[in-house]
């Protein structure tokens, strides 16, 4: 769940907002309270817009019975969805910042050497990680053969709304022609 994930990343970016150090210059001191509290602020709206979309969607799809408003429900959480995932990936790109800058601030001007791996780590597992996710995400998406067809018995949730609207409209019919 990516409330879960925002929030356990919350934490840790509120862990690293504190003293930054007497040698460091304002501005690096400015930039660094600017990407702790941004990036905090990102993955907050991540924890509570995700939240309030997993809560709220299910009452609006089932509020009437010609399912106008399920798929209104799934259009506006598509929509959501896009917004929080952008919200948590700028946070967890700006706590990868936070923490290649927690290195170079606790190292000394002539370290370059230390900070230079360690930076070269910070970048080489999150792009590792970004790869993984991409082959994860391809590997778990469906086929384009089955977007377009799907299974016997199984339909889209498109389909199942306009097979939905039709059964409606057949028994509005029959019960006008009956009447």
């Amino acid at each position: 769940n990516i409330a879960t994930n925002a929030a356990l990343l919350g934490g840790f970016v509120f862990s690293l907002i504190g003293d930054v150090g007497e040698d460091v210059s304002p501005v690096m001191e400015g930039f660094y309270f600017s990407c702790s509290v941004l990036s905090l602020g990102l993955l907050m709206y991540s924890v509570l817009c995700s939240t309030l979309g997993v809560s709220l969607a299910p009452t609006k799809a089932f509020k009437d019975r010609e399912h106008a408003s399920m798929r209104v429900a799934i259009e506006n959480l598509k929509e959501d969805q896009k917004k929080v995932n952008i919200a948590f990936n700028a946070g967890v790109a700006l706590f990868a910042v936070l923490v290649a800058m927690k290195v170079w601030i606790g190292l000394h001007e002539n370290d370059w050497p230390t900070f230079v791996i360690s930076l070269f780590i910070i970048v080489a597992v999150s792009g590792i990680t970004i790869s993984t996710m991409r082959d994860m995400s391809k590997k778990y998406a469906l086929p384009p053969t089955m977007k377009a067809t799907s299974s016997p018995g199984v339909v889209s949730g498109a389909r199942f709304l306009s097979m939905s609207e039709t059964v409606a409209a057949n028994a509005t019919t029959t019960t006008a022609t009956a009447k």
